[in-house]
């Protein structure tokens, strides 16, 4: 299936998505970076417009992410914005340490419902 962001082009950084019953997760590893954060928020809403996705929560795993900066952050919020103001939502699916920390050091850590692999909030 081509799903967006199969093409990405900072190496030290991984977007993929799948979808799965209706829900859509899209995953990141390496660093969440200025350069990675460039269209993120472009290709995340791809993914939660896909025809085949009809969850209202796009979830974001970033259990692979080793580094994260805030224009980063600030991208995430844009989509958590953006979805919101289309009845959606972002969920974090088990943000690594370095993610957490950021979040809690942010006091964003509340922004986002953070979940788990089965999809459980944690928070």
């Amino acid at each position: 299936m081509g799903l967006p962001g199969a093409d990405v082009e900072n190496s030290q950084f991984g977007f993929s998505a799948v979808t799965n019953r209706g829900k859509a997760i899209v995953s990141l590893s390496g660093e969440f970076d200025v350069l990675a954060a460039t269209n993120f928020e472009e290709r995340a809403l791809e993914v939660a417009h896909l025809p085949e996705v009809d969850d209202k929560v796009l979830t974001i795993d970033l259990s692979e992410v080793s580094f994260i900066n805030s224009r980063a952050l600030k991208s995430m919020l844009a989509l958590q914005e953006t979805l919101a103001g289309q009845d959606r939502a972002v969920a974090l699916r088990e943000p690594s340490t370095p993610v957490m920390r950021i979040l809690e050091m942010t006091e964003l850590v509340d922004t986002f419902p953070i979940v788990d692999d089965a999809g459980q909030q944690l928070n």
